[in-house]
């Protein structure tokens, strides 16, 4: 049987995965558009400092770093900033 926790916790997880992957989908929109780029500035999925912060740590134990920005879409938004860099196989070509 399920607890009330177990439910809010589960519902919390899936909407915390629903963001980080809207923010994932910026990222490879990014990437084929400036296949070269090092930098993104990710906006989607980012609607409070708590949801950009744990999106952020998602990102840091994917092995991207990621910093947190305030601004955004809106001014009193939040962003990450996310440095991706390039293989040495494709920066050496």
């Amino acid at each position: 049987m399920t607890t009330l926790i177990q439910t809010i916790n589960n519902t919390r997880e899936k909407i915390i995965v629903e963001h980080y992957n809207s923010s994932v989908e910026q990222l490879r929109d990014l990437i084929e558009k400036n296949p070269f780029q090092t930098s993104f500035t990710i906006c989607s999925g980012c609607l409070s400092l708590e949801m950009t912060n744990e999106i952020s740590r998602r990102f840091l134990k994917n092995g991207l770093k990621s910093v947190v920005q305030q601004g955004g879409v809106m001014k009193s938004g939040y962003s990450i900033l996310l440095h991706v860099p390039l293989e040495s196989a494709i920066s050496d070509e």
